[in-house]
């Protein structure tokens, strides 16, 4: 049963770290790639700017207006080629890209400021600058910032003297060219974040699918542990004994030695069969093709020829149907009490198990008539500890102990519920 679960999982999982890589890989291109067209942009702006300027004023007089302007626009080219080369190698990313826009937006607006003639082509880096902004500042810094270059560009247009229309034309069309950029960067931003979001999110599910895999094989493997221990360790504890009185008998009474051999085949044939159950992930049961009733009957009556004392059924109570695992509980906590008697029991000659149905629980209990020893207890022990991890999944309860002046008894108790629509017993 669990091999079809892990044919299915490891391919989903391979099909999510495709994805997740295909993700990092255009997170990562985004990123990179639109802060370094960003950057290209600003600086093909700046030699526009640089080219226009010394074409305009050169030859001729050219007052310190005009030298200031280049100076401020070649430190800007310099900042804005060291940006990424040289100042994010060696300083801390989120501070290095406040200074370098924040100082480039002071240098845009003095260069503004200084300069008259070149207005137009200054304030086509006021999107770029509010594009970069949109990526690497928060929004309210954003904003800020935008509002600081657009107030700085209408200040100056209106110390120009630009008429009303001119001035409405020039700042519209530059609010809405910065809006634009600004928005287009801040969706390609939104977009990264919750790309890596995302990525984060497909991680931690992956490692969850993983932990649901372990715990799930986990769970299989007690199952197993369980089944194997009720089912095989039964059958072995009555083999173990009848070959043990085979062993006493080989002298004393060798007529009786074939008939206990015998029996000893017919319980390896069974202790066999149960093995290939749990090859089989288990798929059968004791009850399949028969009633609860029906086969704690068989089991009183093989272990009564087996195990040299009397094994008998009470039934009390109108039978009710059980779900499967319910059914499976009780027959392998039967199971287990005539084990446990077999092996702890001392002098013990009869065995009675009871199987009582109520209108709220049915209840087995399993008691024995000889001088109790405690069981060993071993850490790695699946009989009472199994049976009781089994009454807690369906809400019943397990007891046992010694009875006062002799005797053991063991208590399981289930309450009934709605049957399952499959594999419900009676």
């Amino acid at each position: 049963m669990l091999e079809p679960m892990h044919e299915i999982l490891p391919a989903q999982s391979t099909n999510s770290d495709t994805r997740a890589a295909l993700t990092q890989r255009i997170q990562t291109w985004l990123a990179q790639r639109g802060v370094r067209a960003l950057i290209l942009i600003s600086i093909a702006v700046i030699l526009l700017t640089l080219g226009d300027i010394i074409t305009s004023h050169f030859p001729g007089a050219a007052d310190w207006r005009v030298y200031a302007t280049i100076l401020i626009l070649v430190v800007l080219l310099a900042l804005r080629i060291g940006w990424e080369n040289v100042l994010l190698r060696i300083v801390n990313e989120t501070y290095i890209n406040q200074v370098v826009i924040f100082s480039s937006s002071v240098l845009v607006l003095l260069a503004l400021w200084l300069n008259h003639n070149n207005t137009m082509l200054i304030g086509y880096l006021f999107p770029v600058l509010a594009a970069e902004a949109a990526v690497t500042l928060r929004v309210r810094t954003t904003g800020l910032l935008i509002s600081g270059l657009l107030a700085g560009w209408l200040l100056r247009q209106v110390q120009d003297g630009v008429s009303m229309a001119q001035l409405t034309d020039e700042t519209f069309a530059l609010t809405l060219g910065v809006a634009i950029t600004a928005a287009f960067a801040s969706a390609v931003r939104f977009y990264l974040e919750q790309a890596e979001r995302m990525q984060q999110l497909n991680a931690e599910l992956l490692a969850s699918q993983a932990r649901e895999r372990e715990l799930a094989v986990a769970a299989e493997r007690v199952r197993l542990a369980r089944d194997i221990h009720d089912g095989l360790g039964h059958h072995l504890t009555v083999l173990a004994v009848q070959l043990q009185a085979a062993e006493r008998l080989l002298e004393r009474d060798p007529s009786r030695v074939a008939a206990t051999l015998a029996l000893c085949r017919a319980e390896t044939q069974t202790a066999l069969a149960d093995v290939r159950q749990s090859v089989a992930a288990l798929r059968q049961s004791p009850l399949d093709g028969r009633s609860l009733a029906a086969a704690l009957d068989k089991l009183t009556h093989d272990f009564s020829q087996a195990a040299g004392m009397q094994a008998c059924l009470i039934q009390q109570g109108s039978a009710v149907p059980l779900s499967s695992s319910a059914g499976l509980t009780i027959y392998r906590t039967a199971q287990e009490g005539l084990t446990n008697a077999q092996k702890h029991a001392l002098n013990a000659t009869q065995v009675t198990i009871t199987l009582a149905y109520t209108a709220m629980q049915v209840r087995l209990t399993v008691q024995d008539n000889g001088a109790p020893v405690p069981p060993p207890t071993h850490p790695h022990g699946f009989g009472l500890a199994g049976l009781r991890e089994r009454a807690d999944q369906l809400g019943g309860t397990l007891q046992a102990g010694p009875l006062s002046p002799q005797g053991f008894r063991l208590e399981l108790q289930l309450p009934l519920s709605t049957p399952s629509t499959t594999g419900a017993t009676t």
